[in-house]
C-alpha cells in the first residue's frame, strides 16, 4: 500500500490541516477513466471510447500540468 489515497476519498483521504477524512460533499472523488479500449470480437477492432475530464477535476489536474481537453 502506497498510502496515497485519491483526491476526495472520504474514507482513506485526509485534510492536511485537520488530519480528518475529507467529506465527499465538499470535494468529489477524483477518479476518472480518460479512455478505454475493450476487445469486442476476434475478427474486429476493439471498441474504444474517450471521455472528457469532469469539471470538478479540471483545476486539480491543471495544477499538476494537465493541459488536455
Amino acid at each position: 500500500m502506497l498510502g496515497c489515497p485519491e483526491l476526495g476519498d472520504p474514507v482513506y483521504g485526509s485534510s492536511a490541516a485537520t488530519a480528518r477524512p475529507v467529506r465527499s460533499a465538499t470535494l468529489p472523488l477524483h477518479l476518472h477513466a480518460r479512455a478505454l479500449s475493450l476487445p469486442y470480437a476476434e475478427s474486429g477492432p476493439p471498441i474504444a471510447v474517450q471521455a472528457p475530464v469532469p469539471a470538478h477535476m479540471r483545476k486539480a489536474l491543471e495544477a499538476c500540468g494537465f493541459r488536455g481537453g
